[in-house]
């Protein structure tokens, strides 16, 4: 009984750590997003003005957690940008306006995650660090998740070429819309993580008269997308060594993890951990069952309690079912087996059409494997991006994409290079860490090499911290204090 005690305690401690790293909502929020979509119609050209009564319940209840001070509420914007007059899609905004300072426009990471999380965790860090307290946080949910309206459904050539409009260069759109209604012709500054960090740079380029500053912390601009794959995968082994001479202990863990987690080792789990309410049943089997333990480690401050959470899933030289089922309930996803739910089809468009990425399958991670040998070795290992992609059959060739038809919209570094040296430009603050496996510190080397003698970039690499640095490294709060006051 004591044990099943603990791992609640844990499952609340790491859920707000995983959803940031997945790029997504939990699983209230995906409901909530399919269920919005279901009763939300099109939106009233001329309407910026929505009722509590068309919104999903999580979203009436999360806007009560919205300080009172704040300003909140919906815009309505075009969903193809370059047609001002076409179709609308509204935008939940919320934040605190200054009449005098600069307010901070915070990008979280995603995409297809909203910013709930965000402003929680943004929110609980700035009374931490001095002087903070003068920064005014403005945040709206991307376009497609929360409160804002839902993706368009379905995986038809006419929902995806709708879908082209909902990554960066349409967020970026939504935010310019924002700021124009807070606080007219002022200019305000840009802050983002992860995929935030990306839409800070799509910024530079868009709409760079309507910034202060920006400050990106995780993420670069590559080139190649395979290339990338192969220094994430050699990350994660890195910072996984980095991660056992803390706990020493969990490489014996580890060890029967990848050795008794078979391809056909399934486990089924339901959604909720304490319903007692009919549920749809979900498994999973082999390595995938712990995908969502190898993107943790990318955040330096879980290690604590992900080590509490591997004690417990061997005992005695076994895995404990009972523990890992309990695990996947919580953090484990049924969405992609959801036709209402369109998130996993938005990612392929955005993830194609706004960024030069690959996917994890069995052909990019086996060529990915025999490429980084024998430098980096990641077969017959669970605790890497392309683990549960070892184990399916061997695929001779890569799998057609479905979304090879819509044109693509790249931010290259040679592009962003260009954007930097056009025009002067407010300063570029550029952020990574060195335990950060899911932007590896290695993919930053491409675009530093373009653009670190340019007067107004500053790069920092934190040695110590991860993909969540962006909240507890007082550089970053300094800097972002800096370009408040200045």
């Amino acid at each position: 009984m004591h044990t099943r005690l603990f791992s609640i305690a844990l499952y609340s401690v790491l859920m707000l750590v995983v959803s940031c790293g997945k790029g997504g909502s939990s699983k209230a929020q995906k409901q909530a997003e399919v269920f919005a979509s279901l009763q939300q119609g099109v939106v009233p050209a001329r309407s910026a003005v929505f009722s509590d009564e068309s919104l999903p319940s999580p979203c009436v209840e999360f806007r009560k957690e919205i300080p009172e001070s704040w300003q909140q509420g919906f815009l309505a914007v075009p969903e193809n940008p370059a047609e001002p007059e076409g179709r609308k899609i509204r935008i939940f905004y919320y934040g605190k306006i200054d009449p005098v300072l600069p307010p901070t426009f915070f990008f979280n990471g995603g995409p297809s995650s909203d910013s709930h999380i965000a402003f929680r965790r943004l929110t609980a860090e700035q009374p931490k660090h001095e002087g903070a307290e003068k920064i005014s946080f403005v945040f709206i949910d991307q376009r497609g998740t929360g409160c804002s309206d839902f993706y368009p459904q379905g995986t038809s050539a006419d929902v995806a070429q709708r879908l082209t409009h909902y990554g960066s260069r349409g967020i970026v759109s939504d935010a310019e819309h924002v700021r124009r209604h807070l606080i007219g012709d002022r200019q305000w500054i840009a802050f983002g993580q992860s995929y935030g960090a990306f839409i800070v740079h799509r910024y530079f380029q868009v709409a760079p008269q309507s910034l202060v500053s920006g400050h990106a912390h995780g993420n670069a601009l590559n080139a190649d997308g395979f290339e990338r794959l192969k220094m994430r995968l050699a990350s994660q082994a890195r910072v996984l060594e980095e991660y056992l001479k803390e706990y020493p202990a969990d490489r014996e863990v580890i060890g029967v993890l990848n050795r008794d987690l078979v391809r056909d080792r399934c486990f089924k789990f339901k959604e909720d951990l304490e319903s007692t309410t009919p549920q749809k049943e979900y498994e999973l089997c082999g390595y995938d069952v712990v995908s969502t333990v190898v993107e943790l480690i990318g955040f330096r401050s879980s290690w604590k309690q992900l080590h509490g959470w591997l004690e417990y899933f061997v005992k005695d030289g076994a895995i404990v079912d009972e523990e890992v089922i309990g695990f996947l309930t919580v953090f484990a996803t049924g969405e992609d087996a959801n036709p209402l739910n369109s998130s996993s089809f938005a990612g392929k468009v955005i993830g194609w059409v706004d960024r030069n990425t690959v996917p994890f399958n069995t052909f990019n991670c086996q060529r990915a494997r025999n490429e980084l040998r024998p430098q980096v070795n990641i077969g017959q290992s669970a605790f890497h991006d392309c683990g549960w992609a070892m184990q399916e059959e061997d695929e001779l060739e890569a799998a057609p994409n479905p979304v090879a038809f819509l044109q693509r919209d790249l931010l290259t570094p040679v592009i962003f290079r260009d954007v930097i040296a056009s025009t002067s430009r407010g300063p570029l603050y550029w952020y990574s860490g060195a335990l950060d496996s899911i932007v590896p510190i290695e993919t930053y080397d491409e675009e530093l090499a373009l653009i670190k003698d340019f007067e107004n970039v500053h790069y920092t690499a934190f040695p110590r911290s991860g993909h969540d640095g962006y909240r507890s490294e007082n550089k970053v709060w300094d800097e972002l204090l800096k370009e408040t006051l200045r």
